[in-house]
């Protein structure tokens, strides 16, 4: 899915977009013609301090987490 931000929303939610590990988004979801699946954002949090928390060693050898891929 694409996440879309419109300019107010950014300008209110500047810290999360920019500085989050691990951000909630909130919105409407849209599908356009062709199946592609956008959410258009109506709140976004920053959960990074929650990520964190997963990354305890106690935690960690519990239930390793999968490394992360860049789709970029």
């Amino acid at each position: 899915a694409n996440i879309v931000i419109w300019p107010a929303q950014i300008e209110r939610y500047r810290r999360a977009v920019v500085g989050a590990a691990l951000l909630v988004v909130e919105g409407r979801v849209q599908r356009s013609p062709e199946g592609v699946v956008h959410v258009v954002a109506e709140r976004l949090e920053d959960r990074s301090a929650a990520l964190r928390r997963l990354d305890r060693p106690a935690v960690m050898a519990r239930s390793p987490l999968p490394r992360s891929r860049d789709f970029h």
